[in-house]
């Protein structure tokens, strides 16, 4: 996937960005000082050396300007410009992305995997000087994206498949195989909503749940 299926397709002039592919190892976020006008007029501009694959919007469209494959002129150096995605929120330093802002990000990472902060989710201001030679440092974004971290951490929700992996360790580590067919039984009826979808149970609860077999499971081999 190059293209993101419900991002709006604005293209960016052809000329501005690298021959070379981008890896698509990790994502950049920046703030792009100013309105949405502006910064497509930025973008737009033949003299201004500077692009980036995706703009999000106060509205709350997400446009994409290039192809994930694309090596855009926004991260500081040909090293990060060639290895990460990188994306323009609209606003000001010190003002927070707003709740549609927030959502995109979060949606955007998350779909492309890039969930794990300055391993493949990046600032501007962390890999502007990274490489050398480089552009220089930089305070981009100013924070704008830390609520969108929160909201990342929030919206992580564990798979069913996950959550059974969880609990089937802690009954092999408690010598429990027996609990197995409990378990299966369990997954199949109790996390399911009227139509039959998955529903994943909170991690909290998992851990309660697993905490009470461990318990459970002493009491029994204790008093056999």
């Amino acid at each position: 996937m190059i293209w993101i299926p419900w991002a709006e397709k604005l293209l960016g002039p052809a000329n501005k960005q690298y021959q070379e592919a981008n890896n698509i190892q990790g994502f950049v976020c920046h703030s792009v000082e100013g309105n949405l006008s502006s910064v497509l007029a930025t973008l737009a501009n033949p003299n201004r050396q500077a692009s980036w694959h995706f703009t999000n919007a106060k509205n709350g469209t997400l446009y994409q300007h290039y192809p994930l494959t694309a090596s855009c002129w926004a991260s500081g150096s040909k090293e990060a410009n060639t290895r990460y995605v990188a994306m323009e929120s609209e606003g000001f330093a010190g003002e927070p992305l707003n709740d549609a802002q927030v959502a995109n990000a979060v949606k955007l990472w998350m779909e492309l995997g890039f969930t794990e902060r300055q391993v493949n989710l990046w600032e501007h201001n962390e890999v502007a000087t990274k490489w050398s030679p480089n552009a220089g440092p930089t305070a981009c974004p100013s924070h704008r994206y830390d609520n969108a971290y929160i909201a990342l951490e929030e919206g992580q929700v564990m798979t069913p498949e996950e959550v059974e992996a969880i609990v089937r360790k802690v009954f092999d580590e408690a010598y429990a195989p027996y609990y197995r067919t409990f378990t299966d039984a369990y997954w199949l009826s109790k996390y399911t909503d009227a139509k039959g979808a998955a529903i994943p149970p909170d991690e909290a609860v998992v851990k309660a749940v697993a905490e009470f077999v461990i318990n459970y499971t002493d009491e029994v081999i204790n008093n056999d």
